[in-house]
């Protein structure tokens, strides 16, 4: 336990970089392994999920054995970061500084999946007030078709809403043509996600309406928002960007192929 602690310690010394990292230990503590390496004032962490504890990455990578974090205060760890590693499994390494690619592949031959990128901001323009935005505390089930498009499970929304999730969202004719929601990430970080407008209602702005109002409500509760979107997703980074966010994260997924990999070795 007592190692533990010290790697969220360690990891919490840059907490929005290391977001992904110390999600990971708040969901999966049970199930995840780490190793930490400490030199002096040198350290590196390496963590091991399960693929089979993440709905996600089970639906994303079901023949990957383990998805991969690694973290380091000096390159110069890596390598020995790296035989902590199995090789002899599929995993997928999940990437958040190019220099870690750079010596991981010299061991593990790395094919390049996706990118997710991260963007945050400090304040927002509180001047703007939108009524016809909807906030909830509780799932409204006319929402649900909404969120489930953007991949997200009906058990996964129950699972927000349980450690204190909302809802942003804009109605016609009492039924949903724009939806967000807000919810728990760790810490004090709360994430932005579920953004989703109806097709027939796109370009009317009403998608930059809710994340402001989503934003706005992480600000004043004192909390750091983090918004999320797929690097391919160019509509949600000009949103992203028109609010004045900032990108602060870009974590990419590298498959490893342990059938190809040992060839190579």
């Amino acid at each position: 336990m007592k190692g533990l602690i010290r790697v969220k310690e360690l990891l919490n010394t840059e907490r929005l970089i290391h977001v992904s990292h110390l999600k990971m230990l708040e969901e999966y503590e049970s199930s995840i392994e780490y190793r930490l390496i400490e030199h002096e004032s040198n350290w590196g962490i390496v963590l091991l999920l399960p693929v089979a504890s993440s709905a996600f990455d089970t639906e994303m990578y079901p023949e990957a054995k383990y998805v991969v974090y690694l973290v380091s205060s000096d390159e110069q760890i890596i390598p020995e970061l790296i035989k902590e590693i199995p090789n002899d499994k599929d995993l997928v390494f999940k990437i958040h500084r190019p220099i870690y690619k750079d010596v991981i592949e010299k061991q593990f031959p790395l094919i390049w999946k996706k990118a997710y990128l991260s963007y945050s901001c400090q304040s927002l323009d509180e001047r703007e007030d939108y009524p016809d935005v909807i906030k909830s505390t509780c799932i409204d089930e006319r929402l649900l078709p909404l969120w489930t498009k953007n991949g997200y499970s009906k058990s996964d929304i129950e699972k927000y809403f349980a450690k204190g999730a909302s809802s942003f969202s804009i109605y016609k004719d009492n039924k949903p043509i724009s939806t967000c929601l807000i919810f728990h990430n760790c810490y004090n970080i709360w994430e932005v996600g579920a953004v989703h407008t109806i097709e027939s209602e796109r370009r009317n702005g009403y998608a930059k309406k809710i994340v402001r109002a989503a934003l706005n409500e992480i600000l004043k509760a004192g909390n750091v928002h983090k918004y999320q979107v797929v690097y391919s997703n160019l509509p949600s980074i000009k949103l992203a960007e028109s609010l004045g966010m900032k990108l602060f994260l870009k974590l990419e997924h590298y498959y490893y192929k342990a059938s190809l990999g040992i060839a190579c070795n």
